[in-house]
């Protein structure tokens, strides 16, 4: 069995566990103890061994018991019911990663999950069930169906553009040429001294020789006149142009509260 059915398999276990255990906690009248939608999700993590990286949404698994006991006409069931919260998880974790995606693009992301897979040939007999083409490609019909089905996991927004940058720019190699390049100022003006080595030290400043006893990473840069420096915060006004940068009015799908 390939992994994703072993996880659209394993969320809708975990459904039915969390309906089982509500069942049982109304009747004795009691209340759901506090993590216990994560023991269940850990369970069933293990019961269809899946990776610890896989990613089980405990917001997934109460919209599908939300939606499974709602009373009331629920309309067709969508032919890709089973590789839905799979879907829902990569469209959040590409957001969480600052790489969301767009509505076209998700569209094409279900397409490339299902080419070559016995879906093809489910969606395909839907389409000729009930009256619609006869392609085995997933439309702009069933992208809406699909965002109105999750909207309380998923939404599109316009992007930010700063904080997509920030964390672009924001890696370790970054941050040591912007530390060296500002240290090497402060060598050049008499506020600070290069060792000739990096150097482990104390959180008072004091080199030491056992890394047990250091504060932080080494570094070769040592500040003598810290009293002489002056250190300026952020300017009080907004030059961050966080709202810069939507183009054309798109959007991008993250998560409910993303």
């Amino acid at each position: 069995m390939d992994q994703k059915k072993r996880i659209a398999l394993a969320t809708q276990s975990a459904v039915q566990l969390l309906a089982e255990t509500l069942s049982k906690k109304k009747q004795s009248g009691s209340s759901i103890e506090k993590g216990a939608l994560t023991e269940i999700i850990m369970k069933v993590k293990q019961d269809y061994q899946l990776p610890d990286d896989i990613i089980i949404l405990e917001s997934i698994v109460r919209q599908r018991l939300k939606r499974n006991t709602k009373s009331g006409h629920c309309g067709l069931t969508s032919p890709m019911i089973e590789i839905e919260p799979y879907l829902v998880s990569i469209i959040i974790q590409l957001a969480n990663m600052w790489v969301p995606i767009t509505s076209s693009q998700g569209l094409a992301l279900c397409n490339s999950i299902i080419q070559g897979t016995k879906f093809q040939k489910i969606i395909k007999d839907y389409k000729m069930k009930y009256g619609q083409n006869f392609t085995d490609v997933l439309g702009p019909s069933y992208w809406r169906g699909f965002l109105k089905q999750n909207k309380e996991l998923i939404r599109s927004k316009r992007p930010v553009r700063f904080e997509a940058k920030r964390a672009e720019w924001c890696t370790y190699i970054n941050m040591q040429v912007m530390y060296d390049e500002i240290y090497s100022q402060l060598v050049e003006v008499g506020l600070a001294v290069r060792h000739p080595e990096p150097v482990w030290h104390y959180k008072d400043g004091n080199v030491v020789d056992e890394e047990h006893l250091a504060v932080g990473l080494k570094y070769a840069f040592e500040l003598i006149h810290p009293d002489w420096l002056i250190f300026v915060d952020e300017v009080g006004c907004n030059t961050s142009q966080t709202k810069d940068g939507q183009v054309g009015g798109e959007k991008f799908l993250c998560a409910v509260d993303g």
